[in-house]
C-alpha cells in the first residue's frame, strides 16, 4: 500500500510538473516579458540581463518546487533583436530544463503603431532523478514504466512563436509556446501543456502633480493562458510606478493565485523586483501551501 501511495505521488508530481512548465513568472507580466515572448527580444533598445528565482516559503518538506530563469536580449539593428533564455524547474524528483534562442523582427506604421514578430528555438530536457538538488530522495521504483518513459526520451526540440503589437501606451501580445508539442513522444502527449497565451496592456501617464514626477505611470494588464486539457486561465494586474523610485504591482488569476510585489530601481541601470504569491489549486502539492516568493533582478547596459 505504501509503495502504491508513493507511485501515485510520483505520477501526480509528473503531471503537475508538466502543467507548471509554462506558468509565467510573476515578474514577466510587467518587466521580464522576453522569458515567454520571443518577439520581445531587443525591444529594450539596449542589452538586458534578467535573472529570476522562485521558491516556496514552506521549507518543512523536501521536494517542493524551485524554479530559475536567466535571459539576455539585445537589438542587432533598428528593426531586429536576439535573445537567449534558459529556465530550470525542480519539482520533487522531476527536473526540467529549457534552453531557447530567440530572434525578433519589427516594422513601423505611419500611425505610430509598431508590429514585432519573434521565433524561438531550442531544446527541453525532462528527467526523473534520485536527487533533484533539493535534498529529497526518490519516490517509488526507479525501474517503474512511468519513470522509464520520461528518462528514455532524449532532449526534445522546442520552438515558440510570438508577436507584439504596440504603441506608446498600448501593447498586445500573442504567443504560441509549444509549436512542436504534438509531435513529441506519445507518452508526453497525454500531459497538459500551454497551447496559447496572450495579453493586453495599457500605460497611463500619471506625472505632473506635486507628488508624482513626469516619469510616473500606471500599467493595467489582462491576459489568458490556454491549456491543452484544463482550458483557459484568466489573469489581470496593475502596476504603479512613482517617480521611477518605487513600483508596486498586484496580479490575480482565476486559478486563485494572488500576487503582490514591489520594484526598486538602482541608478537607472538595474532593478530588483520582489513578488509574493498565495493561493492556487496546486499550491499545496507543488509549493507547500505557505506562499511563493520570487526575486527578479534586471540590468540594462547604457547606450553608447
Amino acid at each position: 500500500m505504501k509503495k502504491k501511495t508513493r507511485f501515485l505521488t510520483l505520477f501526480l508530481l509528473l503531471h503537475l510538473g508538466a502543467m507548471a512548465q509554462n506558468n509565467f513568472f510573476s515578474s514577466s507580466v510587467f518587466e521580464n516579458k522576453v522569458v515567454f515572448n520571443p518577439s520581445q527580444s531587443g525591444l529594450g533598445e539596449v542589452l538586458r540581463l534578467n535573472g529570476v528565482f522562485r521558491s516556496p516559503m514552506n521549507n518543512s518538506q523536501p521536494g517542493l518546487a524551485k524554479e530559475y530563469a536567466a535571459s539576455a536580449d539585445m537589438p542587432i539593428s533598428e528593426t531586429a533583436g536576439i535573445g537567449l533564455i534558459m529556465t530550470r524547474q525542480n519539482i520533487g524528483i522531476l527536473n526540467q530544463s529549457l534552453f531557447n534562442f530567440s530572434y525578433a523582427y519589427g516594422m513601423s506604421f505611419k500611425s505610430g503603431m509598431k508590429l514585432r514578430f519573434g521565433i524561438g528555438a531550442g531544446f527541453r530536457n525532462t528527467r526523473v532523478v534520485e536527487n533533484s538538488g533539493l535534498g529529497g530522495t526518490i519516490i517509488g521504483d526507479p525501474g517503474d514504466p512511468t519513470v522509464l518513459a520520461y528518462n528514455s526520451v532524449p532532449p526534445s526540440f522546442f520552438s515558440s512563436f510570438g508577436m507584439t503589437l504596440y504603441t506608446e501606451k498600448l501593447e498586445l501580445q500573442l504567443v504560441a509556446p509549444n509549436l512542436t508539442a504534438g509531435l513529441q513522444n506519445k507518452t508526453l502527449q497525454t500531459l497538459d501543456y500551454v497551447m496559447m497565451q496572450g495579453g493586453l496592456g495599457y500605460k497611463l501617464n500619471m506625472g505632473g502633480g506635486k507628488l508624482l514626477g513626469p516619469g510616473s505611470y500606471a500599467k493595467v494588464f489582462a491576459g489568458a493562458i490556454m491549456y491543452k486539457e484544463t482550458g483557459m486561465l484568466i489573469q489581470g494586474g496593475v502596476q504603479v510606478n512613482a517617480n521611477n523610485l518605487l513600483s508596486a504591482n498586484l496580479i490575480y488569476s482565476t486559478s486563485g493565485i494572488m500576487t503582490v510585489g514591489v520594484g526598486v530601481p538602482i541608478e537607472n541601470t538595474a532593478q530588483i523586483n520582489l513578488n509574493y504569491s498565495v493561493g492556487g489549486l496546486y499550491s499545496n502539492a507543488i509549493y507547500g501551501g505557505s506562499g511563493l516568493a520570487e526575486i527578479h533582478f534586471m540590468y540594462r547596459f547604457k547606450k553608447r
